[in-house]
């Protein structure tokens, strides 16, 4: 109850009202849906089952139906086609910038599912009406990905399946016009770019591939719906450093990684409200401030718009249903 107490704080207190679970056990689906039933957890969760998980809920052998409620919703099943660039498993389609080992300079990553298993995964999941969330980085795992969602849709059609591909790190602009057509969208981890920015383009990934990590903008340009997320505990939760990150696109050492994938801080904001509550098929209840949705919001100490800095922004409160739930100290 302590780590949960303490996450409560951290979340609520970065401005955060609805959190996801990106992969989540089957055990941790039961002990996270009754801590929000005993309001132990004030947040709203969407939770993702695993996906031995999810099968067991298009078979009948979970029901997800007794652990759902107003503020816990069973999210997109969790699928795995790639590791972690920075790990050097990511799966690409050009060897890494630099070899990990001497011995194998050719080396692109690992693939977690081959291709002909992956389709079958992502049909069983599709005809059967549900949503998918489908890591991955590299570009050739993303690849293998649109194949995949390319067959489930030529077998069954579905008009919004919205499935999401997540970190979509190395997506290109040719992969982005075919995901138009297949109801896929990017949830991108662009806080990549601070993090690790600088050893994907020195070491990983080359300048010119680093250039387009997280291509927010192409992205926009294309007329997709996109989120941002941060993948904690991977990296801190912290909304505002998203958008900074989306909008600066600075690495550690303070040097601009790829200028031309910059987007507005209106376009970053969006990202984490309004087309976060879309992609989770959530929109008619949350994302934006309208008549008839739920009255989630935060109050700020600045603009997010024209702040000269908006790492330097406090939530000063932060309200559920209309409930503060979080007050900061000096307010």
């Amino acid at each position: 109850l302590k780590i949960i107490g303490f996450a409560n704080h951290d979340y609520l207190a970065h401005g955060v009202t609805t959190a996801q679970s990106g992969a989540t056990p089957q055990v941790l689906v039961k002990v996270l849906s009754w801590l929000s039933k005993l309001q132990l957890i004030p947040l709203r969760l969407v939770v993702y089952p695993m996906e031995d998980n999810g099968r067991g809920w298009v078979e009948g052998r979970y029901d997800y139906a007794q652990d759902s409620h107003e503020k816990f919703h069973i999210g997109a099943v969790k699928l795995f086609v790639d590791g972690s660039i920075q790990a050097y498993s990511g799966l690409l389609k050009a060897p890494y910038f630099e070899p990990q080992t001497p011995e194998d300079p050719n080396h692109r990553g690992h693939e977690r599912v081959d291709l002909k298993t992956l389709k079958a995964q992502v049909l069983f999941f599709h005809k059967a009406g549900k949503q998918l969330a489908i890591h991955a980085n590299g570009d050739q795992a993303i690849e293998n990905v649109i194949a995949a969602v390319a067959y489930a849709q030529q077998v069954y059609y579905r008009s919004d399946p919205r499935h999401i591909l997540i970190h979509a790190q190395m997506l290109s602009p040719a992969q982005m016009e075919r995901m138009h057509h297949l109801g896929l969208t990017p949830s991108f981890f662009n806080s990549h770019v601070y993090y690790w920015g600088d050893r994907h383009r020195d070491r990983f990934l080359g300048p010119t591939r680093a250039a387009r990590l997280n291509p927010l903008n192409d992205a926009a340009q294309s007329g997709h719906r996109f989120t941002l997320h941060t993948d904690t505990p991977v990296v801190p939760m912290d909304p505002m450093m998203m958008i900074w990150s989306a909008t600066e696109r600075l690495t550690r050492s303070g040097k601009v990684l790829g200028a031309h994938q910059r987007i507005d801080r209106l376009r970053a904001l969006q990202a984490i409200t309004r087309d976060a509550a879309w992609q989770a098929f959530l929109e008619q209840e949350l994302g934006s401030l309208e008549k008839g949705k739920r009255a989630d919001f935060v109050v700020l100490s600045g603009s997010l718009l024209t702040a000269k800095d908006v790492r330097n922004i406090k939530v000063l409160k932060t309200f559920i249903d209309g409930k503060a739930v979080y007050t900061h100290p000096s307010f």
